[in-house]
């Protein structure tokens, strides 16, 4: 297995997940499939697959993440609100140290004691 940096993780597994919860959350407020792909900028095929659970399911993120998302998705009214949104919301991942979870559980080499991210 390669070495992933943390960024990385963010942007192949975090980010993902994080668009497929506001995906479901939006869908919930009553948005079409249309709508949400072009808010998230993914294509409608990727909604479709995020609603089936054929894609972003290899973080299962814990309740309080999943409630900051359900609140951010609320704010949503444009592409640039998901940005903004999803940078709250990685803040909020790397200071309450889940980045370090998910990086544990893609790369097994990491020392049980690393704190490379918050140095």
């Amino acid at each position: 297995m390669k070495m992933l940096y943390p960024q990385e993780v963010e942007l192949f597994y975090i980010i993902p997940v994080i668009r497929k919860e506001f995906a479901v959350a939006l869908k919930k407020q009553g948005k079409g499939q249309k709508e949400i792909a072009s808010l998230l900028g993914v294509t409608e095929a990727a909604i479709s697959q995020y609603m089936k659970e054929k894609r972003a399911i290899n973080i299962k993120l814990e309740q309080e993440i999943k409630n900051k998302i359900s609140k951010s998705a609320k704010k949503i009214k444009n592409s640039m609100d998901v940005v903004s949104e999803v940078e709250k919301l990685l803040n909020f991942i790397r200071k309450n140290k889940s980045i370090c979870k998910y990086h544990h559980k893609f790369i097994k080499k990491i020392p049980a004691n690393c704190s490379v991210c918050f140095k």
